[in-house]
Protein backbone atom coordinates (compact mmCIF):
# COMPACT_ATOMS: atom_id res chain seq x y z
CA UNK A 1 0.00 0.00 0.00
CA UNK A 2 1.18 3.15 -1.23
CA UNK A 3 2.24 5.75 2.14
CA UNK A 4 1.30 9.44 1.62
CA UNK A 5 2.68 11.84 3.55
CA UNK A 6 0.59 14.32 5.11
CA UNK A 7 2.99 17.19 5.95
CA UNK A 8 4.07 17.65 2.26
CA UNK A 9 0.27 18.41 0.74
CA UNK A 10 -0.25 21.21 3.48
CA UNK A 11 1.57 24.97 3.91
CA UNK A 12 4.52 24.89 6.38
CA UNK A 13 4.58 28.02 8.08
CA UNK A 14 8.33 29.55 8.22
CA UNK A 15 7.95 32.63 10.21
CA UNK A 16 10.01 35.94 8.80
CA UNK A 17 12.38 34.83 6.00
CA UNK A 18 15.71 33.91 6.96
CA UNK A 19 18.44 33.63 4.09
CA UNK A 20 20.24 30.68 5.73
CA UNK A 21 17.09 29.03 5.66
CA UNK A 22 16.70 26.04 3.21
CA UNK A 23 13.17 26.52 1.84
CA UNK A 24 11.16 23.35 0.56
CA UNK A 25 7.69 23.77 -1.60
CA UNK A 26 5.00 24.50 0.00
CA UNK A 27 6.76 26.73 3.21
CA UNK A 28 5.33 29.95 3.88
CA UNK A 29 7.16 32.83 5.16
CA UNK A 30 6.63 36.89 5.97
CA UNK A 31 8.91 39.63 4.57
CA UNK A 32 8.05 42.90 4.62
CA UNK A 33 4.55 42.26 5.97
CA UNK A 34 3.58 40.13 3.31
CA UNK A 35 3.58 36.54 3.22
CA UNK A 36 4.82 34.13 0.45
CA UNK A 37 4.37 30.17 -0.09
CA UNK A 38 7.80 28.51 -1.98
CA UNK A 39 7.35 27.04 -5.32
CA UNK A 40 10.48 25.91 -5.86
CA UNK A 41 13.54 24.75 -2.84
CA UNK A 42 15.97 26.81 -2.72
CA UNK A 43 17.94 28.84 -0.12
CA UNK A 44 18.99 32.50 -0.55
CA UNK A 45 16.43 33.61 -2.93
CA UNK A 46 14.35 36.25 -1.61
CA UNK A 47 10.68 35.91 -1.85
CA UNK A 48 10.07 38.26 -3.94
CA UNK A 49 12.10 36.18 -6.71
CA UNK A 50 8.88 34.69 -8.54
CA UNK A 51 11.10 31.93 -9.43
CA UNK A 52 11.06 29.82 -6.03
CA UNK A 53 8.04 31.86 -4.36
CA UNK A 54 4.78 33.28 -4.79
CA UNK A 55 2.90 36.38 -2.77
CA UNK A 56 -0.12 34.82 -1.21
CA UNK A 57 -0.99 37.91 0.50
CA UNK A 58 0.18 42.23 0.62
CA UNK A 59 1.16 44.16 3.31
CA UNK A 60 -1.50 46.74 4.45
CA UNK A 61 -0.46 50.52 4.23
CA UNK A 62 0.52 50.20 7.81
CA UNK A 63 -1.30 53.86 8.29
CA UNK A 64 1.18 55.70 5.69
CA UNK A 65 -1.66 56.49 3.42
CA UNK A 66 -4.03 58.52 6.56
CA UNK A 67 -5.97 56.06 7.59
CA UNK A 68 -4.04 55.05 10.77
CA UNK A 69 -6.58 56.73 13.28
CA UNK A 70 -4.12 56.80 16.29
CA UNK A 71 -1.79 58.87 15.06
CA UNK A 72 -4.83 61.42 13.31
CA UNK A 73 -6.87 61.38 16.60
CA UNK A 74 -4.80 62.24 19.78
CA UNK A 75 -7.42 63.60 22.14
CA UNK A 76 -10.57 63.11 23.80
CA UNK A 77 -13.21 64.50 21.90
CA UNK A 78 -11.56 64.31 18.87
CA UNK A 79 -13.42 64.04 15.60
CA UNK A 80 -12.13 62.97 12.02
CA UNK A 81 -12.85 63.91 8.70
CA UNK A 82 -11.59 64.18 4.84
CA UNK A 83 -11.22 67.05 3.72
CA UNK A 84 -9.26 67.37 -0.41
CA UNK A 85 -5.80 66.07 0.72
CA UNK A 86 -6.78 63.42 2.96
CA UNK A 87 -8.31 62.56 6.94
CA UNK A 88 -7.93 65.20 9.49
CA UNK A 89 -8.58 65.85 12.93
CA UNK A 90 -10.99 68.23 14.56
CA UNK A 91 -10.85 68.80 17.95
CA UNK A 92 -13.89 69.07 20.67
CA UNK A 93 -15.55 72.26 20.63
CA UNK A 94 -16.57 74.53 23.65
CA UNK A 95 -19.68 73.48 25.89
CA UNK A 96 -23.04 73.94 24.09
CA UNK A 97 -21.54 74.16 20.60
CA UNK A 98 -22.43 72.10 17.25
CA UNK A 99 -21.33 70.36 14.95
CA UNK A 100 -22.05 72.51 11.04
CA UNK A 101 -21.43 71.66 7.65
CA UNK A 102 -20.13 73.98 5.36
CA UNK A 103 -21.70 72.42 2.63
CA UNK A 104 -19.71 70.47 -0.73
CA UNK A 105 -16.06 71.25 -0.66
CA UNK A 106 -15.73 72.45 2.63
CA UNK A 107 -14.94 71.37 6.15
CA UNK A 108 -16.87 70.61 8.88
CA UNK A 109 -16.69 73.33 11.87
CA UNK A 110 -17.81 74.02 15.35
CA UNK A 111 -20.63 77.09 15.87
CA UNK A 112 -23.28 78.29 17.96
CA UNK A 113 -26.32 75.46 18.17
CA UNK A 114 -28.86 78.16 17.26
CA UNK A 115 -30.86 75.37 16.40
CA UNK A 116 -34.86 75.21 16.16
CA UNK A 117 -37.02 76.68 19.24
CA UNK A 118 -33.58 77.80 20.53
CA UNK A 119 -32.73 81.16 21.73
CA UNK A 120 -30.97 82.73 18.56
CA UNK A 121 -30.99 86.19 20.31
CA UNK A 122 -31.04 86.99 24.09
CA UNK A 123 -29.50 90.67 24.61
CA UNK A 124 -30.42 93.60 27.25
CA UNK A 125 -30.54 96.97 27.31
CA UNK A 126 -27.54 97.74 29.94
CA UNK A 127 -27.86 101.28 31.43
CA UNK A 128 -31.03 103.97 30.52
CA UNK A 129 -32.32 105.31 27.35
CA UNK A 130 -34.18 107.96 26.85
CA UNK A 131 -37.51 107.50 25.20
CA UNK A 132 -39.04 111.32 24.13
CA UNK A 133 -42.82 112.24 24.69
CA UNK A 134 -44.89 110.83 22.23
CA UNK A 135 -41.81 109.56 19.94
CA UNK A 136 -41.52 106.42 18.47
CA UNK A 137 -37.71 105.39 19.23
CA UNK A 138 -35.53 101.97 18.31
CA UNK A 139 -34.53 100.63 21.71
CA UNK A 140 -30.67 99.29 21.90
CA UNK A 141 -30.23 96.12 23.34
CA UNK A 142 -26.72 96.91 24.01
CA UNK A 143 -25.82 93.73 26.22
CA UNK A 144 -25.28 90.02 24.48
CA UNK A 145 -26.20 87.13 26.62
CA UNK A 146 -26.88 85.07 23.43
CA UNK A 147 -26.23 86.68 19.92
CA UNK A 148 -25.65 83.58 17.39
CA UNK A 149 -23.34 85.04 14.53
CA UNK A 150 -24.14 88.53 15.35
CA UNK A 151 -27.41 88.74 14.10
CA UNK A 152 -28.57 91.59 16.33
CA UNK A 153 -26.86 94.82 15.85
CA UNK A 154 -25.94 96.41 19.28
CA UNK A 155 -24.86 99.32 17.45
CA UNK A 156 -28.48 99.72 15.60
CA UNK A 157 -30.41 97.52 16.91
CA UNK A 158 -31.44 95.93 13.70
CA UNK A 159 -32.20 91.91 13.35
CA UNK A 160 -31.11 90.87 10.31
CA UNK A 161 -31.24 86.96 10.76
CA UNK A 162 -29.08 84.59 8.39
CA UNK A 163 -31.14 81.53 8.28
CA UNK A 164 -34.67 81.33 6.94
CA UNK A 165 -37.71 80.43 8.78
CA UNK A 166 -40.24 81.88 11.01
CA UNK A 167 -38.97 83.79 14.14
CA UNK A 168 -40.54 83.95 17.55
CA UNK A 169 -39.97 87.50 18.86
CA UNK A 170 -40.75 88.66 22.85
CA UNK A 171 -39.99 92.39 22.98
CA UNK A 172 -40.14 93.79 26.69
CA UNK A 173 -39.85 97.53 28.40
CA UNK A 174 -38.93 98.18 31.80
CA UNK A 175 -38.25 100.88 34.11
CA UNK A 176 -39.93 102.95 37.20
CA UNK A 177 -43.72 102.85 36.95
CA UNK A 178 -45.35 104.31 34.13
CA UNK A 179 -49.02 105.21 34.18
CA UNK A 180 -50.15 106.77 30.21
CA UNK A 181 -50.54 104.66 26.92
CA UNK A 182 -47.76 102.35 25.91
CA UNK A 183 -46.69 101.07 22.65
CA UNK A 184 -43.97 98.55 21.66
CA UNK A 185 -43.85 97.52 17.78
CA UNK A 186 -41.54 95.74 15.44
CA UNK A 187 -40.25 97.51 12.13
CA UNK A 188 -40.18 94.64 10.14
CA UNK A 189 -38.83 95.81 6.45
CA UNK A 190 -41.14 99.14 5.95
CA UNK A 191 -44.00 97.64 7.65
CA UNK A 192 -45.12 98.24 11.48
CA UNK A 193 -46.76 95.52 13.58
CA UNK A 194 -48.01 96.52 16.79
CA UNK A 195 -47.30 94.26 19.80
CA UNK A 196 -48.87 96.96 22.51
CA UNK A 197 -50.94 99.89 22.54
CA UNK A 198 -52.22 100.21 25.49
CA UNK A 199 -53.17 102.65 28.44
CA UNK A 200 -51.50 101.30 31.42
CA UNK A 201 -51.87 102.04 35.37
CA UNK A 202 -48.69 101.71 37.50
CA UNK A 203 -46.73 99.15 34.72
CA UNK A 204 -43.10 98.49 35.52
CA UNK A 205 -42.97 96.02 32.56
CA UNK A 206 -44.25 96.41 29.24
CA UNK A 207 -43.96 93.42 26.69
CA UNK A 208 -45.53 91.53 23.32
CA UNK A 209 -44.50 89.09 21.09
CA UNK A 210 -45.04 88.36 16.95
CA UNK A 211 -43.88 85.54 14.72
CA UNK A 212 -42.92 86.91 11.74
CA UNK A 213 -40.83 84.95 8.03
CA UNK A 214 -37.42 86.23 7.58
CA UNK A 215 -35.53 85.55 4.20
CA UNK A 216 -32.54 84.57 6.00
CA UNK A 217 -30.72 87.18 3.89
CA UNK A 218 -32.60 90.69 3.22
CA UNK A 219 -35.21 90.88 5.45
CA UNK A 220 -34.69 92.93 8.82
CA UNK A 221 -36.20 94.06 12.20
CA UNK A 222 -36.03 96.76 14.69
CA UNK A 223 -37.57 96.96 17.89
CA UNK A 224 -39.25 100.40 18.75
CA UNK A 225 -41.38 101.56 21.57
CA UNK A 226 -43.32 105.44 22.93
CA UNK A 227 -44.36 106.74 26.22
CA UNK A 228 -47.34 109.59 26.39
CA UNK A 229 -45.12 111.95 28.31
CA UNK A 230 -42.00 110.14 27.57
CA UNK A 231 -40.03 107.46 29.72
CA UNK A 232 -36.38 106.26 30.75
CA UNK A 233 -36.43 102.71 30.10
CA UNK A 234 -33.48 101.00 32.40
CA UNK A 235 -31.59 97.27 32.99
CA UNK A 236 -28.32 95.90 33.17
CA UNK A 237 -26.87 92.84 32.39
CA UNK A 238 -28.36 90.09 34.12
CA UNK A 239 -32.14 91.29 35.16
CA UNK A 240 -34.65 91.36 32.57
CA UNK A 241 -36.52 94.57 32.53
CA UNK A 242 -35.74 95.93 28.99
CA UNK A 243 -34.78 93.08 26.85
CA UNK A 244 -35.10 91.14 23.77
CA UNK A 245 -35.54 87.29 23.23
CA UNK A 246 -35.90 85.44 20.04
CA UNK A 247 -36.32 82.16 18.81
CA UNK A 248 -36.19 80.40 15.56
CA UNK A 249 -39.00 77.66 15.46
CA UNK A 250 -39.23 74.22 14.44
CA UNK A 251 -41.36 74.54 10.71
Amino acid sequence: MATINLGSIKFKWKGTYAGGTAYTVDDVVEYNGSSYICILASTGNLPTNATYFEQMSSAGTNGTDGTDLTTTLTTQGDIVYRDASGLQRLGAGTAGQALITNGTGANPSWGDSGGDNLPMVIVNLNGTQVIGSATMTTVIFNHNIINTDNVYNTSTGVFTPNVAGYYLMKFQTGGPSFTNTVGLKIRYNSQDHYIKDENVDSSYLEFGTKILYFNGSSDTANFQCYFTGGRTISGNTTNGNTRLEIYKLLT
